[in-house]
């Protein structure tokens, strides 16, 4: 019992000396070097934070203050016609859009068109003028033609937001008539801004002519398989 007793009694007292060390070193700061990184970070995580938003900020403002792209893509058909014997009219369906996301949008002011025949006198080019824009399709009274929609009106193109507007310009005491006929389209932006302009033909033979006058309207298209030409055209047995 003697022995049990006192080794039990020195196991106690070891414990009780020891507590007080293992205290200490839970209560004992930091290392120097450990302080010193957490301070360093603490200064510098919220001044690089700073300098990445001031950064970002900088570039957002110079994207919004840049020009943006905006492209303009001809249709695969064009439309010749007219709705009175007074008048020669062509509607045309361009597409337009912001290609680029970070791009602000783009405004498109006025849409001008000249059409002329290849060998004729200059002086006689037909002047057009954006009538109105509208829509094709059926007719409430029957038959297919076209619908008024909106008279002529700048317009915003954003990426999100592409715009194809269906255009009628019209030539007063004008007709069509056989021959190559080329064509420019040309979209105005804002003051100091590169104009939209692209450049087409359309090869109007006899035949046509025939259906002009049955039909009223006719379609001239370039994306039909094996064609003769890169222009718009309309084979003659439509």
């Amino acid at each position: 019992m003697g022995p049990s007793a006192g080794g039990s009694e020195r196991t106690s007292v070891d414990d009780r000396t020891e507590l007080p060390q293992e205290s200490a070193a839970a209560q004992a700061p930091p290392p120097r070097h450990t302080r010193s990184l957490t301070e360093r970070l603490n200064t510098w995580v919220p001044m690089v934070t700073a300098v990445a938003a001031l950064a970002l900020s900088v570039v957002t403002w110079a994207q919004s203050q840049r020009t943006p792209e905006v492209t303009m893509n001809l249709p695969s058909i064009i439309r010749i016609g007219a709705e009175s014997p007074e008048s020669f009219d062509v509607y045309l369906q361009p597409s337009f859009s912001v290609p680029r996301s970070f791009d602000s949008t783009a405004r498109i002011s006025a849409v001008q068109f000249a059409f002329s025949l290849e060998g004729a006198v200059e002086t006689r080019a037909p002047n057009f003028y954006w009538h109105d824009s509208g829509i094709f399709g059926q007719l409430d009274e029957g038959g297919f033609g076209w619908t008024y929609a909106s008279d002529p009106a700048p317009f915003i193109v954003g990426h999100q937001e592409p715009q194809r507007p269906t255009i009628r310009f019209i030539a007063l005491d004008e007709r069509i008539s056989p021959g190559h006929w080329t064509g420019t389209i040309t979209a105005a932006r804002g003051p100091g801004q590169e104009a939209l302009v692209e450049r087409f033909c359309v090869v109007v033979s006899e035949a046509n002519i025939l259906d002009y006058n049955a039909f009223g309207i006719i379609d001239f298209r370039n994306d039909i398989p094996n064609a003769p030409t890169d222009c718009y055209w309309r084979p003659d047995d439509w």
